[in-house]
């Protein structure tokens, strides 16, 4: 018995299948218009949350005074939780960063920040954000 080989043609994309790929890969390829003046890639409200949430954060970081004349650094790790309007409900330590000062200052920052940006989803939300603290 012979083998059959079957040989199969690209076929050309339909005018309208072409079309629409066209139209979704210029989409794809403009910066979202948060994205325009800042950064890279999307910062519209819902994907880059977090990303505000850091940086509503480092506008409120301070170093602190006596951390500063010990030369202590180090990186704090706090948890903070917010209801839907952005409001801190609550703040805990989750990973020292082995300087007293720094982790008092890290907690004491979060309460300053509040409120935050409500979160987009209308839903409580719970961060755990990394703290450095060094000196340069």
């Amino acid at each position: 018995m012979a083998a059959v080989k079957e040989t199969l043609k690209p076929q050309k994309p339909s005018r309208e299948k072409g079309k629409a790929e066209r139209q979704r890969i210029a989409a794809a390829a403009e910066p979202s218009v948060a994205a325009n003046s800042i950064g890279r890639g999307r910062s519209d409200h819902d994907t880059n949350y977090h990303g505000r949430i850091i940086a509503h954060l480092s506008r409120h970081k301070r170093f602190p005074s006596e951390a500063l004349a010990r030369g202590e650094t180090g990186i704090a790790s706090v948890t903070f939780g917010l209801n839907v309007n952005g409001v801190v409900t609550s703040v805990r330590l989750a990973r020292s960063s082995g300087s007293a000062a720094l982790d008092r200052q890290v907690q004491t920052m979060v309460q300053r920040t509040s409120p935050f940006p409500p979160p987009p989803s209308r839903q409580a939300m719970l961060f755990t954000v990394p703290v450095n603290f060094n000196l340069r």
